[in-house]
């Protein structure tokens, strides 16, 4: 219960893994309620790899065996992304992994 900061990156979009079992996915949301609720105030959250394209590259990346294609296609998803952005806000809704810092 003593002052302090917290640090901490949680993954969002990501295959499912039981190991053992995979129950749970943390939202901006949920993770500044968690954190709210467990006493933080000062709390940053950081949405990492936004956009939609910039997911799906995540989640496809690994089925492509030529490195040079894996860096062409994440170079083309951040583009398409950075251009989706300026047409349609909810493109921000699409997060790879968030980041924070929270402080008592």
């Amino acid at each position: 219960r003593s002052a302090g900061r917290l640090y901490g990156v949680v993954p969002f979009l990501y295959p499912y893994h039981a190991d053992p079992s995979d129950y749970f996915r943390y939202t901006h949301e949920a993770l500044e309620n968690i954190l709210q609720r467990a006493g933080y105030k000062s709390i940053v959250i950081n949405k990492i790899g936004v956009g939609s394209f910039t997911s799906a590259a995540n989640l496809c990346s690994w089925a492509i065996k030529i490195k040079p294609l894996v860096f062409l296609a994440w170079i083309m998803a951040l583009n398409m992304d950075r251009l989706l952005s300026r047409l349609k806000s909810r493109n921000h809704n699409y997060y790879i992994a968030l980041s924070f810092v929270a402080t008592k």
